[in-house]
């Protein structure tokens, strides 16, 4: 049973190849996960989630999401169970008078919930209240989270009308003399099992670092990136859209033979760059308004991708996508329209859609998934270094004629993940390719690296993915070639 309160939209994934590929190939998907943990395991994103405003970094289950963001040195993000069964608030609250220690603040916390639930009062003693509503179930108790030493506690409240008592469950650290991380769990009593057991174990992996080394690292990257985008400007967006307004490329996974033939194919996609207008998101509209009219610069994307670890009895299924992204020439503004259908054999194929925009710092994504109600997210951008979606689709070419070998960071919004996220960009001068410029891009933090190597142009050459994939620009001719020798489908 879902918690009312919050949106019930499950989050989905695609297992296998294709998740390997959805952060540069296809920008948006939906699946749920082929094999699911056994009872009373917990299964965990690969990649940590992060606050680098305190030092933390922490796996979350497989599926749930995080949303929110920063504001200077405080923070304030929401995780949701992938069924919307349970959620845990997480913030960075400052020390005052009152609270001297965790203990004294998840004291002071408690007080309040409680009387926040409702006060009993009796005939004998009137004005003066004997008890709360709220109850305490787990009394305030000191965890041990690696070496980090926590308070624990949880509280039932009752529920409003004929919904069932709700619990909130609190885990408190002292991370500086004047700072803590609190996680706060909510969900309801006859969930409240499984919820708990999701719950400790994800902040059983908490841990803390220097938050000032790690944002002076950050920013440093950031400044860096900042200086690339000085020299961005539309002449020079214009100039690198001339240069290659459409290419074909191949991802396949290559044979130890190396042979062509024995390589196995994962997909293809074809990008197609140029000068269109907003209403290019959408050409079927009989009706296109003035904001339809609006000119910029379009990338389109067309991908084919066949999913071997979801198929069924055919092999694979088919996954396509078809991607456009607008970006208003000053930047300011960019609006994008993801469409994946996928298929299996004959039947009729599961549509799932990414509609998303932005004017300024003001975000707006809506996600359709097959068989789920729409919901609506609104990703915070983070201070500076925010880089569009289509800017993301050129950035190696814009660092490369930047010529900067160094280390970038930038801020852009991923599908795969629902959240903008910090990207880091490592481009270099390999001694042993001369002419030639390498490019290693993490997608988070502690995501695996997905090398590039170009040409001085800023021609791709190869791109090797994680899970031995590799990207190489093809002809039409070749690649049909290719995929019919092996009665592969395209079309």
């Amino acid at each position: 049973m879902p918690i009312t309160a919050r949106d019930g939209s499950r989050r989905c994934l695609v297992t296998g190849a294709f998740s390997a590929l959805l952060a540069l190939c296809v920008p948006a998907t939906a699946q749920p996960p082929a094999n699911t943990p056994a009872a009373g395991a917990v299964e965990f994103d690969e990649e940590p989630f992060r606050i680098d405003s305190i030092g933390l970094s922490m796996l979350l289950p497989l599926g749930c999401k995080a949303e929110g963001g920063t504001a200077g040195a405080k923070s304030a993000m929401t995780i949701s169970s992938p069924d919307n069964t349970w959620f845990c608030n997480v913030q960075n609250p400052r020390l005052n008078v009152a609270d001297r220690s965790a203990k004294d603040f998840l004291k002071n916390v408690m007080t309040q919930v409680l009387k926040q639930s409702g006060e009993i009062y009796i005939r004998e003693k009137p004005g003066d209240a004997v008890a709360f509503k709220g109850e305490i179930i787990e009394g305030q108790h000191t965890v041990m989270i690696g070496p980090v030493a926590a308070e624990r506690a949880y509280l039932k409240l009752p529920g409003q009308g004929s919904n069932p008592p709700f619990i909130r469950g609190y885990t408190i650290f002292q991370i500086s003399s004047s700072q803590f991380a609190t996680f706060e769990l909510v969900t309801t009593e006859p969930l409240f099992a499984t919820a708990k057991r999701d719950y400790e174990t994800m902040v059983g992996t908490a841990k803390f670092e220097d938050p000032a080394q790690v944002n002076a690292d950050r920013a440093a990257a950031i400044k860096t990136g900042l200086k690339v985008f000085e020299r961005v400007d539309e002449a020079a967006l214009r100039s690198l859209i001339q240069d290659q307004p459409e290419r074909w490329e191949r991802l396949y996974r290559p044979s130890p033979t190396g042979a062509r033939a024995d390589d196995e194919e994962i997909g293809y996609r074809r990008i197609r760059m140029g000068i269109g207008k907003r209403g290019d998101l959408d050409p079927s509209r009989k009706n296109p308004s003035a904001a339809d009219r609006q000119a910029g610069f379009v990338i389109r994307m067309d991908a084919r991708l066949l999913d071997r670890a979801g198929a069924g009895k055919t092999g694979f299924r088919t996954v396509d996508s078809q991607a456009v992204y607008f970006m208003t020439f000053d930047r300011n503004e960019e609006a994008w329209n993801v469409q994946n259908a996928i298929r299996e054999g004959k039947s009729s194929p599961a549509i799932f859609s990414e509609i998303g925009g932005r004017v300024a710092k003001t975000m707006s994504v809506e996600i359709r998934t097959a068989g789920a109600s729409p919901k609506s997210i609104h990703p915070i951008i983070q201070g500076d270094g925010y880089i569009n979606r289509l800017e993301s689709l050129l950035l190696p070419q814009i660092l490369i004629r930047s010529g900067i070998s160094a280390d970038c960071a930038f801020y852009a919004y991923q599908s795969e993940k629902e959240t903008i996220r910090l990207r880091r960009d490592f481009l270099e001068q390999p001694s042993d390719r001369p002419g030639m410029w390498r490019l290693s891009t993490r997608l988070g933090d502690t995501a695996v690296p997905q090398v590039s190597i170009y040409n001085a142009n800023g021609r791709l050459i190869r791109t090797e993915l994680p899970k031995g994939i590799i990207t190489e620009p093809i002809s039409l001719q070749e690649l049909a070639s290719i995929w019919k020798g092996k009665n592969l489908p395209m079309d």
